[in-house]
């Protein structure tokens, strides 16, 4: 099962017409309806009620999307929306952002013990036979008229801010919307959806909140450290923490073992994609040393008993 695809590069970007929606900082989700079962996934494909405590807090949020789309499934599904395909059609994948008040510092999507889940893609899981399956990934402009056919746009559809944007646009405009909207803030970023077939989604960054890869990040080595320890170390920041927090709502002392386990894991992902000369270095007593500060890291968001 498709569960999200990695961002391109900004030269993979297709010839083609974008939709441009405000980059929301929170905690990819994956809720999963298939032959009657519903789950819900992480970005890395893990049980999100389980990587994430606090979604079980929010589970009403993700009732009525699960209603409407068990809804649409018993019926003859999606044909408003997609050609006919002349498959089965046996589940559907939805994409989204899982926003809590502890997600952000900068922006503050939602009142304190709130929660919202804004989606931004949807596929269609066929049965092709003898056991087989296969997928189609909606393009934006079919998810936006999916959700008002359910009448869940107003409620979960990220924010839009342009529509028909060419990719010359992208290269060249300085003057896509900074405001965000939640509140009086700036966006973090913006998305660039693809509107016709065979293009895959960009991000990009205001540079205000531009996350540079470890690997574009020049250090000074002290000598005393290689140059895979100062890689590795970069990726220890207080803002990975306090994403792993977030997904915690509170970090105490019952938890704080599972919420370090969680920041190495985070770690450990995005170094394995972005250097994988890392991937080795993991087991290493210069890595093992500089895994302690995940302990610091997380034990400074503890809340006392």
């Amino acid at each position: 099962m498709d569960i999200f695809e990695p961002w391109p590069s900004i030269e993979l970007l297709t010839p083609c017409l974008y939709t441009v929606t405000e980059k929301l900082d929170g905690s990819n989700l994956c809720l999963s309806i298939t032959d009657g079962e519903f789950r819900a996934f992480t970005r890395q494909g893990n049980n999100a009620f389980d990587a994430i405590p606090i979604l079980k807090k929010h589970q009403e949020l993700f009732t009525p999307v699960r209603n409407a789309f068990e809804r649409e499934l018993q019926k003859s599904p999606l044909d408003s929306v997609l050609p006919n395909f002349g498959k089965k059609v046996v589940g559907l994948n939805i994409y989204g952002e899982f926003l809590n008040f502890l997600n952000m510092k900068r922006i503050k999507y939602c009142p304190p013990k709130a929660a919202l889940f804004k989606i931004f893609g949807a596929s269609v899981v066929f049965s092709e036979g003898e056991g087989k399956r296969s997928s189609y990934r909606l393009l934006f402009p079919e998810v936006e008229k999916l959700l008002e056919g359910l009448g869940l746009k107003d409620s979960y559809l990220v924010p839009v801010q342009e529509r028909h944007v060419s990719i010359s646009e992208i290269f060249s405009r300085r003057d896509f919307c900074i405001n965000s909207a939640y509140g009086n803030a700036r966006v973090e970023g913006w998305v660039f959806h693809p509107e016709s077939p065979g293009a895959r989604t960009y991000k990009l960054k205001t540079p205000e909140f531009f996350e540079r890869l470890a690997s574009q990040k020049k250090r000074e080595t002290n000598g005393k450290t290689s140059e895979l320890a100062e890689l590795y170390d970069s990726f220890f920041t207080e803002s990975r923490a306090f994403s792993v927090k977030s997904k915690f709502g509170s970090i105490t002392a019952a938890n704080l073992g599972e919420a370090v386990g969680a920041f190495l894991r985070d770690v450990r992902e995005e170094a394995s994609k972005t250097n994988p000369e890392l991937v080795y270095f993991f087991y290493t007593d210069e890595a093992f040393r500089i895994n302690q500060k995940a302990f610091v890291l997380m034990n400074r968001f503890k809340e006392e008993a």
